[in-house]
């Protein structure tokens, strides 16, 4: 577990990512808690005192979401509207909509190594397919 010094904070981090599938599903207040508005940019990397800050030991640092956590949330076509999720939480994340299409070509900019991508492509391609638009046909045949 890394230690979240002011100098760790603050040198350069891999990137580390949350993947939250049908985000609208959960009660992120609740999920979150007390350390929701942590997510927000101008907390990003600062200490947060929480309500259990009793607990932890003199010494021991403030919790602290680094800069480099991201979260990703994802949603199916269907409960895509987030007009019955709290404003707290459609303010704190950017909401795009991404076909499969596009999900084929975000991948060639974020894998650098060819037989990766392309092999990842491929399965993506395979399961688009397989679970497409239903024409009747069992799409295994």
């Amino acid at each position: 577990m890394p230690e979240y010094t002011e100098e760790a904070i603050t040198k350069e981090q891999p990137p580390y990512v949350f993947v939250i599938d049908e985000i609208n599903r959960a009660d992120l207040s609740r999920v979150f808690g007390e350390l929701f508005y942590g997510l927000e940019k101008d907390y990003r990397g600062k200490p947060i005192k929480t309500q259990y800050a009793y607990l932890k030991e003199e010494d021991e640092p403030d919790f602290v979401i680094p800069e480099n956590v991201y979260i990703i949330g994802t949603m199916n076509d269907i409960d895509r509207s987030v007009e019955s999720m709290d404003f707290a939480l459609r303010r704190r994340f950017a909401w795009y909509e991404i076909t499969a299409e596009q999900s084929m070509t975000i991948l060639d900019s974020c894998i650098t190594d060819e037989a990766i991508r392309k092999t990842a492509q491929a399965k993506m391609k395979a399961i688009n397919q397989y679970i497409g638009p239903w024409d009747g046909e069992d799409p295994k045949d």
